[in-house]
């Protein structure tokens, strides 16, 4: 029984605190400009010739399931920083890629609450 505790509380360590280690070591890459035919498999092959790829993701509308024409790109810091140099502005699928370090959802700034009243300003006014 405290073997299967204590292998359970081993993953769960792992778990939580390999998560924090890889998102201190890695860098999130926007890739803006793709071609809509672009898969993710397809991106993260691009992005493996100059280093371990951790997660590479073409982004979806949510109405149609198409690519929306960017993506993120998730690998070590120092190999990301050469794929960025390397890779941003190069024609891909008929594209020029359009590459940045892309912002953490954890420093990504709280969005601003949105107002429903009608169109109304505080006084009562409409706001044209």
């Amino acid at each position: 029984m405290f073997s299967f505790v204590r292998s359970n509380f081993s993953a769960a360590m792992k778990q939580q605190f390999g998560a924090a280690a890889r998102a201190m070591s890695t860098k999130n890459l926007y890739v803006g400009n793709l071609s809509w035919q672009v898969t993710n498999n397809e991106l993260s092959s691009l992005f493996a010739k100059y280093g371990r790829v951790q997660s590479a993701r073409v982004i979806l509308a949510n109405d149609t399931g198409r690519s929306r024409g960017f993506g993120f790109v998730e690998m070590d810091e120092s190999e990301a920083s050469k794929a960025m140099e390397a890779l941003n502005g190069t024609e891909f699928k008929g594209r020029n890629l359009k590459i940045s370090e892309g912002i953490n959802k954890e420093r990504r700034q709280p969005r601003q609450p949105r107002s429903f009243n009608n169109g109304e300003n505080d006084s009562g006014n409409p706001s044209f």
